[in-house]
């Protein structure tokens, strides 16, 4: 299932604390600006935070923001949202989904200033950015257009090039990605089914999952099995969470990379596909 829309209504509160934290509603099922976050209505993609939590609002062409208490539209776009980073500046880097069909457009990647101004980066021949990250002096993008992941050193201005860290071959549609301080960029390889590990010094490998082989399976990293793995999230002390859509399950995997379990979900119905924290999400 390549580059499907994956809808949640729960955020899974797991980047710290107990690994039996509880799921609770926080945003959707009501109506739109303004509203409490509980009230809001939203049609959620992907998910980023800094000094507050931010949603690429899909359904609603729209990054949208809880501000004070409420939900507000940052910015409306003329193409949906998937990816968004925000800087802790207030700038908020977005991509948006390729339009296919009678009025055909290309995937963007964009970024909005604190005043709302938008600008529109330059991207790969053929790209089709989707998630992105912020960290350790670059803007991340995982690319599902062109199968790589690429960077562009901050401060990021409209004559910004792309740099590519993964080389053709290495991944196929990876959606995610996240950066392990001290151990470098995981990414979701998600046709792949496999979590990487980018090191710092550019060295690739599997982490966990077992490459071109989907099913369920927690236990030792090296023999665990995932099926469209769509997310990832690096918590504080080095866990990372990995969103499971094909298992409609929230995984594991330890912060010595050697373990998978799964922390939430039951596989019966789709949970999140999209899930960030930096500390504790609250």
């Amino acid at each position: 299932m390549r580059k499907s829309l994956f809808i949640f209504t729960a955020i899974a509160v797991l980047c710290a604390g107990a690994v039996t934290a509880q799921l609770s509603d926080y945003m959707g099922g009501g109506i739109g600006n303004n509203a409490p976050p509980s009230d809001a209505s939203v049609s959620p993609y992907f998910l980023d935070q800094t000094d507050r939590l931010c949603v690429a609002d899909y359904g609603n062409f729209a990054v949208r923001c809880i501000v004070g208490g409420r939900v507000v539209s940052v910015v409306t776009l003329p193409q949906r949202p998937i990816g968004v980073a925000r800087a802790a500046d207030g700038r908020i880097y977005v991509s948006t989904q390729k339009v296919i069909g009678s009025a055909p457009s290309p995937a963007q990647l964009l970024y909005v200033e604190a005043d709302g101004t938008l600008h529109q980066l330059a991207i790969p021949a053929g790209a089709e950015p989707y998630g992105l990250r912020l960290a350790a002096g670059f803007l991340w993008v995982a690319d599902v257009g062109i199968d790589r992941v690429y960077r562009y050193a901050l401060p990021v201005t409209t004559a910004s090039a792309a740099q590519f860290v993964t080389a053709v071959g290495d991944l196929r549609d990876p959606q995610a990605l996240d950066w392990a301080p001290g151990r470098g960029l995981v990414i979701a390889d998600t046709t792949n089914a496999v979590i990487r590990l980018l090191s710092p010094g550019g060295a690739m490998t599997v982490v966990a999952g077992t490459v071109n082989l989907r099913g369920y399976q927690d236990g030792p990293a090296a023999s665990s099995l995932f099926a469209f793995p769509t997310n990832v999230l690096v918590a504080p002390d080095g866990r990372i969470f990995i969103a499971d859509n094909d298992n409609n399950r929230v995984r594991q995997l330890s912060a010595d990379m050697t373990t998978v379990t799964t922390v939430a979900g039951n596989g019966l119905t789709n949970l999140a596909s999209s899930l960030r924290c930096q500390g504790r999400t609250r």
